[in-house]
């Protein structure tokens, strides 16, 4: 479901799909404006385990697209205890990854392995502000490259130093 407020006489347009599959749009045309997507299984809750038992440890939103900053909520229930991270000021680019870690949400102890209810909230600081925004799934962090080879040229070393000690 989705949620929306807005000061202004011309509330903004969202739009599912436009152009693009699985593509969300917020277009302003002359109003700020708050909206909330809301998962939460059409109010029954969700029940969901988003750490993939264990395996993953953070949201992931996709920003397709922003013309003018744009506030990003995420706020997380577990039906008993609730807990919010807040990205300010997005926007100003394209095929920008946004990475919620779930060990920087504030609020009660949320148990993210039963979430009852997720709901990402934008909140436009211009007029015009238009954000795209593509795939909102669960990730985990992932080892750069360049650590894997540090770690290999060191595990070498090891391997050469050994080699003429005997």
């Amino acid at each position: 479901s989705i949620d929306q407020l807005g000061p202004g006489a011309t509330p903004s347009l969202i739009n599912i799909n436009t152009g693009t599959a699985g593509l969300l749009t917020l277009g302003n045309v002359d109003a700020l404006s708050t909206s909330t997507i809301a998962y939460n299984g059409g109010g029954a809750g969700l029940s969901a385990d988003v750490t993939e038992g264990g395996a993953d440890d953070r949201f992931s939103l996709f920003q397709v697209s922003g013309d003018f900053p744009t506030d990003i909520t995420l706020t997380v229930s577990d039906g008993v205890n609730t807990s919010s991270l807040m990205v300010s000021s997005v926007g100003l680019g394209t095929n920008v990854p946004l990475l919620f870690e779930y060990t920087s949400f504030i609020g009660g102890p949320v148990n993210f392995t039963m979430i009852d209810s997720i709901m990402i909230g934008l909140v436009t600081n211009n007029t015009q502000a238009d954000p795209q925004l593509d795939f909102f799934g669960t990730t985990t962090e992932v080892a750069e490259p360049g650590v894997l080879e540090i770690l290999g040229l060191g595990l070498s070393g090891l391997g050469l130093v050994r080699r003429r000690r005997r």
